[in-house]
């Protein structure tokens, strides 16, 4: 609704001016307005991925350098993707994602 009043308002503002304002239909042009949807955020689209279930998962942190330290135990089970436990967390990634929330 607010959008259809700034337009009108212009258009209007524009008219009284003198410039003419080609007619178009305000639903038209809302319905282009709609169909933009939210963007999927760029960084949770590297970071985490959907399995066929609906599960997310991330990878685990610390194997991109200063490995030697580490057993390669440990540097082999970080290279295992990780489940999200927390269901606030789950919530916001879905979000990111644009995906619809089951």
């Amino acid at each position: 609704a607010k959008m259809s009043q700034t337009i009108r308002f212009f258009a209007s503002h524009l008219r009284t001016i003198g410039i003419q304002t080609p007619s178009f239909s305000l639903g038209g042009l809302m319905k282009q307005v709609q169909k933009c949807g939210v963007k999927t955020h760029s960084g949770c689209k590297k970071r985490f991925r959907v399995t066929s279930s609906g599960i997310i998962k991330k990878g685990r942190a610390g194997k991109s350098h200063n490995t030697g330290k580490h057993s390669r135990k440990i540097i082999r089970m970080k290279g295992n993707p990780n489940a999200i436990q927390v269901p606030k967390m789950d919530k916001k990634i879905r979000k990111m994602l644009s995906m619809k929330m089951f």
